[in-house]
């Protein structure tokens, strides 16, 4: 059952990544940011307009990032993954 929820939760990761990067391609980091700071206050997901547009502004540059490839949270996992095979760091392959 745990499978399944993070699936899910790729899947819907996928989804809101891909309108994240046609909405600053469309839109721009600027439009963008203070439409998805808008959703946070009116959703609850924070609680003042500071929260909001720090979470925004950091949300633009990671949608950037993906956009140009970079996969951050892969490299990190893998990381963790290396550490923790028998033998230490350098015993898996980084793009597993």
């Amino acid at each position: 059952m745990a499978k399944k929820a993070a699936v899910g939760g790729i899947f819907t990761a996928g989804n809101d990544q891909y309108h994240g990067v046609m909405s600053l391609r469309e839109h721009g980091a600027v439009a963008h940011a203070n439409a998805y700071a808008n959703v946070l206050l009116r959703e609850g997901k924070v609680a003042t307009e500071e929260e909001a547009v720090s979470i925004a502004n950091y949300e633009v540059q990671r949608l950037r990032w993906h956009a140009e490839g970079f996969q951050g949270n892969r490299v990190a996992r893998n990381d963790l993954r290396n550490k923790a095979a028998p033998g230490g760091a350098g015993t898996r392959p980084a793009t597993v």
